[in-house]
């Protein structure tokens, strides 16, 4: 009986020991590289991937206007790359090198080719991009956006029919955050406030989720969290932003619970928003007169 009871006991401890051990393992085990953010994200579009003779084109869905080095060393990196990962199931013996193209409303043109060295051999060691690499930096870049607001003169009044000129006609975009940007698919000279924000911020390590609703998304960098909204302007619509859409914006932030806010608009702002960003310093309005400074703290010189 006693021995009975003993070997009772010892199964229980053992069972416990297991449950503890299990316990620890789930909590501290290494995170799964399938829920890591890409250190090298954000990634071009892949839209083919095939084999023509002795070379392998490489496709991607972006938007190229003239010829653009920097963009080009990045697609022919990503090419490599995407060759790289589906060599598995791709046969390289006898190929001899990856053209790239980039394509974009119906319209496809040739970037560049890289050779092999040798046939069926991919080159090794090629160096990461600069830009690939932005999403490594630990420094926050919403700081200076998210600085002591600095008040200035009100905007000029506009009239109700006054239709705004697109961004990129009066932004100056560097070149290489042109470039990370059209890798992303978003085309400078046509986009929207919203785009070229979140474009940046996924640059900048950042992971974009969406919201809500269609405007609305969610951006996190570590234990950085921000409610980021874009207010759009339809032609003809007056070109400032209204109370309502500011009061709803600051609402819908502080229920959110996220650590800070950010609204991005083509529209002008009035003289009321540094009102409340002085009363709650956790938000900022990204303006059309704020867009410039916003591109200068957040991308790539």
């Amino acid at each position: 009986m006693d021995v009975l009871l003993a070997l009772i006991v010892l199964v229980l401890a053992l069972a416990g020991l297991i449950i503890v051990l299990v316990k620890l393992f789930r909590r501290f085990r290494p995170r799964s590289s399938a829920t890591e953010p890409d250190p090298l994200a954000p990634l071009p579009n892949l839209e083919d991937l095939s084999v023509s003779g002795d070379t392998v084109r490489v496709t991607f869905a972006v938007p190229m206007v003239g010829d653009d080095p920097i963009l080009s060393e990045l697609l022919s990196y990503y090419a490599l790359e995407a060759v790289r990962r589906a060599r598995r199931n791709l046969p390289l013996e006898g190929l001899k090198g990856v053209e790239v193209f980039a394509s974009h409303r119906d319209r496809t043109r040739k970037v560049c080719r890289v050779d092999f060295d040798e046939p069926g051999h991919l080159p090794e060691n090629v160096p990461v991009p600069d830009i690939a690499k932005l999403s490594e930096v630990m420094d926050d870049p919403l700081d200076d956006v998210f600085g002591a607001p600095k008040t200035s003169k009100a905007p000029a009044q506009h009239s109700e029919d006054e239709t705004l000129a697109p961004l990129g006609s009066f932004l100056r975009i560097p070149a290489k955050a042109g470039a990370a940007l059209r890798l992303q698919g978003i085309d400078p000279d046509d986009m929207t406030a919203g785009e070229l924000v979140r474009g940046i911020l996924a640059l900048r390590g950042y992971t974009v989720s969406a919201g809500p609703d269609a405007h609305t998304h969610h951006a996190r960098k570590g234990s950085a969290t921000v409610f980021f909204r874009e207010v759009t302007h339809s032609r003809g619509e007056y070109p400032e932003l209204s109370e309502l859409e500011m009061n709803r914006f600051v609402m819908d932030m502080v229920r959110s619970r996220m650590a800070r806010g950010m609204l991005v608009t083509e529209k002008y702002g009035p003289f009321s928003v540094y009102k409340l960003e002085r009363r709650n310093p956790r938000i900022r309005f990204v303006t059309r007169e704020r867009l410039q400074k916003a591109i200068d703290a957040l991308a790539l010189g």
